[in-house]
């Protein structure tokens, strides 16, 4: 069921994305994917620092915590739930579980933040700034602003899917506690969705889950 939904999604943004490309052509699709490039870039600048500040907040603002980090600060937090207080085993994996998927989440959000920020400044742009210049794209560049498109869907469906199957990958090896995978088998689904599927090879073939790789691992080495 999940990878039947992760390939409608990859089939759904190339289809969008493919289609605007082709309609705007390669000089507005190459001015909308630098916009993004840009905005996406410093969203991730950003990360490391939204970790921290999220962390000194949820400190200040909760009573009896008292965590000079984040998975400790989960771990704190997990403590006061009721059904693990009999469950304590549970309580550090599961922090590390929660840690792991902060910054891929915090990736995804700034890919997409980007994305519908960097769409909105098109518009204003192309409206402004280059309605008097307008003409019409041949074919050729309508075929390129195609597959410029393309790369930008490609590139956004692997970024949204490859840090979250990473992380579950991650679990379903024991690389963070084989409790995790024994006690919540759903964290095995999205590995198991992902990995040897066909949207894998998809991004495989493209080189797009190798891009999507060095940008998810730069981020986790700054923070």
């Amino acid at each position: 069921m999940i990878s039947t939904i992760l390939l409608i999604f990859t089939v759904l943004i190339i289809a969008v994305e493919g289609f605007l490309g082709f309609r705007r052509g390669a000089l507005k699709q190459g001015i909308r994917m630098a916009l993004w490039l840009v905005l996406f870039a410093v969203f991730c600048l950003f990360v490391p620092n939204m970790t921290t500040s999220l962390s000194i907040t949820i400190t200040e603002g909760v009573v009896g915590v008292t965590a000079v980090d984040m998975e400790q600060l989960i771990a704190e937090l997990l403590a006061k739930v009721d059904i693990l207080k009999e469950e304590t085993y549970l309580i550090q994996p599961l922090a590390s579980l929660i840690c792991s998927f902060i910054v891929p989440f915090l990736v995804i959000v700034a890919y997409w933040i980007s994305g519908l920020l960097s769409e909105i400044i098109f518009i204003i742009v192309a409206n402004v700034c280059l309605k008097e210049k307008e003409q019409k794209p041949t074919v050729a560049l309508k075929v390129a602003g195609l597959v410029l498109g393309i790369f930008m869907a490609l590139f956004g469906g692997i970024l949204t899917i490859y840090p979250v199957a990473t992380v579950s990958s991650a679990i379903k090896t024991g690389d963070v506690d084989k409790n995790i995978t024994s006690e919540f088998e759903v964290t095995e689904l999205v590995a198991n969705a992902y990995e040897g599927t066909p949207v894998q090879f998809f991004y495989k073939f493209t080189a797009t889950e190798w891009l999507a790789d060095k940008v998810h691992t730069g981020v986790i080495n700054k923070v």
